[in-house]
C-alpha cells in the first residue's frame, strides 16, 4: 500500500469545510472521502516553515527546532535565525517520514517540499522548496514586459521606430523595436533579445524576436493570445553556474497602434534534470514532460494586475500536468512503495 501526503499552503481548513457543504471542490472531495482530514497547530501565527516541518515528522516545533521563518541556535548572534535556510533539512532536529520510512525499508519520493537536501539515498527529491515564492533552481523569474505607464515596477519594453535593422517588412506601419533581456534572479547573464512589432497592413499584429537586428531572421512569432514554443538559452549565475535554461512567451496584450503591447515569460529552468536528487530519474522527466513548469510567480504578477487570470490558469494547468506526469514517473523509476 502507497501513501500520499499532499501539502496546499494557507488552505484554511474552515473555508475547506464551508465550500465542501457549498458543494464545491469534487476533486478535493474525494480525496478527503478516500484518505482522512484533520488539522495541524504546530504555533501560533501559522508560519510556512513551521507548518511544513510539522507535518513532514509529526513532531512540535519544540521538538523540530523551526519555530519561525528559520531557526535560532543557542550562543549565535541574536540576529542570525537563518531565514534562507528555514525550509533546509540542516535546521530540522526531528525525524522525517521519509527517513522513517527508509528505516523500514521502504522509498519515498519528495515533490517540492521542505526538507532538502536530502537526509536518506532512499528519497527522490523533486525540486527544493527554497524561500518564499522561488524554487532553488529558478534561472530567472515570471514576469511581463509591457510599455504600459500603469505597472513602473515590472520590466519595461521600450519600443522606438526601427532604425539600424535589416530586412524590416515592406508595406504596413513602421515597426517598433526594442530589446528584451531575461535578467537571472541571482544575477550572473541571461540572453537579450531584439523585439519588433510590426504589420503589412494598417494595424500592429505581430510581435517577433530576433538574436540579432536582422529581420529576415526571427526565431519566434507571436499574435496576440499565443503561446511560443519552449525557447532555449545559455545562462550563467552564482548559483547554477552555466547551463541551458528554458521558457515560454505568450503575447498578451498587442494594441492595434502600438501603444499597450504585454509579452509574458514564464519562468526560466534548467533543462539538464539537476532539479531532481537523482540524476537519470530528473534526465528522464525532462525527456518525457518537456522542460520543467513552476507557477508561482505568476501569482504575484496575477495579485498586481500586470497579468490577467486566464494565462495565470493556462500556466497552473501546465504545471499541474508536468507534476502529475513527474509522479508516475518519479514513483515508477525509483520503485517507492
Amino acid at each position: 500500500m502507497r501513501a500520499v501526503v499532499l501539502g496546499l499552503d494557507a488552505m484554511v481548513p474552515n473555508v475547506v469545510e464551508r465550500l465542501l457543504a457549498e458543494g464545491e471542490l469534487p476533486h478535493l472531495r474525494r480525496l478527503l472521502e478516500e484518505g482522512c482530514f484533520t488539522r495541524l497547530r504546530p504555533v501560533i501565527p501559522p508560519q510556512t516553515p513551521t507548518n511544513w516541518t510539522t507535518l513532514a515528522t509529526g513532531a512540535t516545533p519544540g521538538g523540530h527546532g523551526v519555530v519561525q521563518w528559520g531557526s535560532h541556535r543557542p550562543g549565535e548572534p541574536v540576529w542570525e535565525y537563518h531565514r534562507e535556510e528555514a525550509f533546509n533539512a540542516g535546521l530540522c532536529r526531528a525525524e522525517y517520514l521519509w527517513e522513517a520510512a527508509a528505516r523500514a525499508g521502504k522509498r519515498s519520493v519528495v515533490m517540492n517540499y521542505a526538507g532538502y537536501p536530502p537526509t536518506t539515498d532512499a528519497a527522490c527529491f523533486i525540486d527544493r522548496l527554497f524561500q518564499p515564492s522561488r524554487s532553488y533552481y529558478d534561472l530567472a523569474p515570471a514576469t511581463v514586459y509591457h510599455n504600459c505607464r500603469e505597472w513602473a515596477t515590472t520590466d519595461p519594453l521600450l519600443l522606438g521606430p526601427a532604425a539600424g535593422w535589416a530586412n524590416l517588412p515592406i508595406g504596413g506601419r513602421l515597426p517598433l523595436a526594442g530589446r528584451l533581456p531575461v535578467a537571472p534572479s541571482t544575477g550572473g547573464q541571461g540572453p537579450v533579445y531584439h523585439v519588433l512589432v510590426w504589420s503589412l497592413g494598417d494595424d500592429y499584429d505581430n510581435v517577433s524576436l530576433f538574436a540579432t537586428q536582422d529581420a529576415g531572421e526571427p526565431f519566434c512569432h507571436l499574435t496576440e493570445g499565443e503561446w511560443s514554443p519552449w525557447l532555449r538559452a545559455p545562462f550563467r549565475t552564482p548559483d547554477q553556474g552555466e547551463c541551458e535554461g528554458a521558457f515560454r512567451l505568450k503575447l498578451v496584450e498587442l494594441a492595434r497602434n502600438g501603444s499597450r503591447v504585454r509579452l509574458f515569460r514564464t519562468d526560466a529552468f534548467p533543462t539538464d534534470g539537476r532539479l531532481c536528487s537523482d540524476g537519470a530519474v530528473g534526465r528522464r522527466l525532462m525527456a518525457e514532460l518537456g522542460p520543467y513548469v513552476h507557477s508561482t510567480q505568476t501569482c504575484h504578477l496575477h495579485c498586481r494586475g500586470v497579468l490577467d487570470w486566464a494565462t495565470q490558469e493556462e500556466v497552473m494547468e501546465a504545471e499541474a500536468a508536468w507534476w502529475s506526469g513527474a509522479a508516475e514517473i518519479a514513483m515508477e523509476d525509483t520503485e517507492a512503495s
